[in-house]
């Protein structure tokens, strides 16, 4: 994950280090008091008090709250851990489709591509479908201009196809089909410059390139930042297990794999 500042208006995904230091990880800066389910355990290795909180995957339409008592970072929170959920079903699909080909070489890059730009699109629409009443600010890594070039319309309808089979098989979105300029528009909206005023929300579509494509580990990482600060932090993992992996054990034996790690002020 980068280390520059997002203060001074750069677009690269920058701020997530704050809240998650690795892929087994993450920081609660400032902890008051969090109450979540699943199983905690308690992490001595960072210069902050922290505590990691994992839980397994569930149905998404059980993650958020009707609540009104629900603070605006709790809502906040609700919603990236849909939208994270949601993007992780994609890269799963994605990759399982990658590890499957017989005809896929190092260096044909379009699957990552694919999942990048699916996993960013799902994050933006379901962050601005579940936040309605909020401003919207993201921080992503892709632009639609490669897309919108005729050389693009092949990975753009594959792209379109893909987002659109996520969101009927999730279910319970009532989210009408997507056009390729819903998509489009989509990726377009994380082109936000960030900064110290107001709230962003920061992602990376897939932090850990290399392992997407060995079939190893990697995550979808997404952040609020609130006046500059890091108010709360997602962390999908698709591939980690439940249980435990040794260095030379890419791989549970498991079939309980996929976690989904969480944080806020």
């Amino acid at each position: 994950m980068g280390t520059q500042s997002l203060l001074g208006g750069t677009r690269t995904v920058v701020a997530i280090r704050d809240c998650c230091e690795s892929i087994n990880t993450i920081i609660i800066i400032r902890k008051k008091s969090t109450t979540v389910s699943g199983f905690s355990l308690s992490s001595s290795t960072t210069r902050r008090s922290s505590s990691l909180y994992c839980r397994r995957w569930s149905p998404l339409t059980t993650i958020l709250s009707s609540s009104s008592l629900m603070s605006s970072y709790e809502k906040g929170l609700a919603a990236a851990k849909k939208a994270a959920t949601l993007a992780a079903r994609l890269c799963q699909k994605v990759q399982k489709a990658l590890l499957q080909s017989d005809i896929h070489s190092k260096s044909d890059k379009t699957p990552v591509t694919v999942a990048d730009y699916g996993s960013q699109i799902l994050v933006s629409l379901m962050l601005q479908r579940e936040l309605p009443s909020e401003p919207f600010s993201l921080v992503a890594e892709e632009d639609s201009g490669d897309l919108r070039k005729e050389s693009g319309q092949d990975t753009l309808k594959r792209i379109t196809d893909l987002v659109n089979d996520t969101l009927v098989n999730e279910g319970s979105h009532n989210i009408s089909a997507l056009t390729t300029d819903d998509v489009l528009n989509a990726i377009d909206n994380g082109k936000s410059e960030g900064g110290s005023i107001g709230r962003h929300w920061v992602l990376d579509p897939i932090d850990g390139t290399k392992g997407f494509v060995r079939g190893d580990q990697y995550a979808i990482a997404l952040a609020l930042l609130d006046e500059g600060k890091v108010v709360l932090g997602v962390l999908a993992c698709p591939n980690l297990p439940l249980g435990t992996i040794g260095p030379n054990q890419p791989h549970s034996s498991s079939n309980e794999v996929g976690c989904l790690f969480f944080a806020k002020v």
